[in-house]
C-alpha cells in the first residue's frame, strides 16, 4: 500500500474514531443520567480504576493520559461526595494514594460501563461475533503499535485479562 493510501486511511480512521468516541460518550452519559448516579463519565472511570487498586493522582493521570490538573476537580468532587478518600503514605508524606470508600465501591457496582443497552454492544451485535472479534483484535494491535505510554499497554493487557476471566466464569457457570 502506498504511503498516500496509508495517509488517506489514517485520516478516515481518525474521523471515524472521533465519531465513535463521541457517540459512545453520549450514550454513557445518558445511561449515567438515567441511573441518577450523580457522577460524570470521567468520575465514573476514576471510580472504576480505583476499584482495582489504590493510585496516586499522578499515576491516575498517566493511566488516563490526562494532566493531573484535569483530574483534581474530578477527584475533589468524588471526595466531597464520599466516594473517594486520600490516604496517607507512611513511607512518603508527599504521596496521597486514592482509594474508594465503601460508598464508592457500592457505586462502582451500579455504573453501567457496558450492558445490553449500551450503544456499542447493540452495534457490535449487528456486526456479528466474527467481525467483532476481528475489529477488537485489530484495535488492540493498533493501540499497542501506537502506544509510547506503558500504562496504555498495561490497560490493554488488563482489559484482555478481565475478558479472559469473565469468559472463564461464563463457561463455568453456563
Amino acid at each position: 500500500m502506498a504511503s498516500s493510501s496509508f495517509e488517506d486511511q489514517a485520516y478516515r480512521i481518525k474521523a471515524l474514531s472521533a465519531v465513535l468516541i463521541k457517540l459512545a460518550r453520549r450514550d454513557f452519559e445518558k445511561r449515567l443520567n438515567d441511573g441518577k448516579l450523580g457522577v460524570t463519565p470521567l468520575g465514573a472511570v476514576v471510580v472504576q480504576i480505583l476499584s482495582h487498586h489504590q493510585m496516586t493522582l499522578s499515576d491516575l493521570g498517566h493511566h488516563l493520559m490526562l494532566a493531573s490538573a484535569t483530574l483534581i476537580p474530578v477527584v475533589d468532587s468524588l471526595e466531597k461526595s464520599g466516594l473517594v478518600k486520600r490516604n496517607a503514605d507512611p513511607s512518603d508524606r508527599r504521596r496521597a494514594p486514592l482509594s474508594l470508600t465503601p460508598k464508592g465501591k457500592r457505586l462502582n457496582k451500579k455504573i453501567p460501563f457496558v450492558d445490553a443497552k449500551d450503544l456499542l454492544v447493540v452495534s457490535l451485535g449487528k456486526l456479528g461475533e466474527e467481525k467483532t472479534e476481528q475489529l477488537a483484535s485489530l484495535l488492540e494491535e493498533m493501540a499497542l503499535y501506537m502506544s509510547r505510554n506503558p500504562f496504555i499497554g498495561d490497560n490493554i493487557r488488563m482489559a484482555l485479562q478481565e475478558k479472559k476471566e469473565k469468559n472463564g466464569r461464563e463457561n463455568r457457570d453456563g
